[in-house]
């Protein structure tokens, strides 16, 4: 994969918008693929922190399992609290009082933003510019920031590139999320190849890249637990941006031989849902009643045109003809049926 980033522009054009006709893609989503999983190979290569990395969220169903047809380009990591001093008696669920408990957790929080702003940042900065040379219009590759929203650590990987900057769903760069605050199991080793190298399997060497990944089971119940907290947001809330794919996720993994053993693991449902219970409170989201026979997994009424909206937003997204937002509305009703056993 080194050799391919290592090639001039033009060149790497030439086999970028070869693949891209081939897929019935755009060149910029091919290429930022690639850079995807470049991207994962530099962070897991980084001897002090890959075993406590979990590569998690939409991107890995897609390269790890191939599980979803849609480009999904963020980079979700999952970073290990023990790692950070916050397992066993320091972690936030040990806490003696509720006030000590926030307060572990925003320490975590902050050691999370430290470690990757002071530690994981540099080292992946000098790996980066080891491969790739000085970045042309920039002193570095990467920016940091914090998410106002989810209160995760960002690194923004500014990827080669002459594709203007101008694109608003499909920006040309790479964002890694790290967040101390998910479970990192059950977690397995799985590969991910860029689309480019399928296509010029001889123009590469090694381009496949091991990473440590949550499994498919969790997210699976990761995603249906956010769609029942979905059901019971309050009508006057505002929706999410891009919360259409979080429907099609599911509605793909309980397609999926994978997804539908999760649907029989009601236990780890259960861990889901105490996990969120514990560290994602929420006076709305009704997470008590995210079990059979109260489940609840296709969207109210008054959000359908709104998602259908947002859904035909990301149709350059699929990499195949993907399904109506109908078909996977009445897909999810019967999902939900099955797994409340009505």
């Amino acid at each position: 994969m080194i050799n391919f980033a290592k090639l001039p522009q033009e060149e790497r054009n030439i086999y970028l918008k070869e693949a891209a006709s081939r897929r019935a893609l755009r060149k910029l989503i091919v290429e930022k693929d690639f850079w995807v999983c470049f991207a994962l190979k530099m962070l897991f290569e980084i001897p002090e922190a890959a075993d406590k990395f979990t590569f998690k969220g939409g991107t890995s169903l897609s390269k790890a399992f191939n599980a979803i047809k849609r480009f999904s380009e963020d980079i979700d990591i999952s970073v290990d609290p023990g790692w950070l001093g916050f397992d066993g008696s320091n972690s936030p669920i040990a806490a003696p009082s509720g006030e000590q408990f926030n307060k572990r957790l925003r320490n975590l929080n902050q050691a999370c933003h430290d470690v990757i702003d002071k530690r994981i940042m540099p080292l992946l900065e000098t790996k980066l510019q080891e491969f790739l040379g000085q970045p042309v219009t920039r002193k570095t590759y990467l920016d940091f920031n914090i998410d106002k929203e989810t209160k995760s650590s960002v690194l923004i990987f500014n990827y080669p590139t002459d594709e203007k900057d101008t694109e608003q769903y499909i920006p040309p760069r790479v964002k890694f999320e790290f967040g101390s605050l998910a479970e990192q199991c059950p977690k397995g080793t799985h590969f991910i190849i860029p689309w480019v190298a399928e296509e010029f399997p001889a123009e590469f060497i090694n381009p496949e890249t091991e990473v440590s990944v949550l499994e498919m089971e969790r997210t699976f119940w990761e995603k249906a637990t956010i769609l029942h907290a979905e059901y019971h947001r309050k009508e006057d809330s505002p929706m999410r941006n891009r919360l259409s794919r979080d429907y099609y996720d599911v509605y793909c993994l309980s397609r999926h031989d994978d997804g539908r053993r999760a649907m029989q693991n009601l236990d780890l449902l259960t861990s889901v849902v105490k996990f969120k219970q514990t560290y994602f409170k929420s006076s709305w989201a009704n997470y008590e009643t995210a079990k059979p026979p109260t489940l609840k997994l296709a969207p109210p009424e008054h959000r359908l045109g709104e998602l259908k909206k947002d859904y035909q937003e990301m149709q350059e997204m699929f990499l195949e003809d993907p399904p109506t937002f109908d078909d996977i509305v009445s897909h999810l009703h019967a999902v939900e049926k099955e797994i409340n056993k009505e």
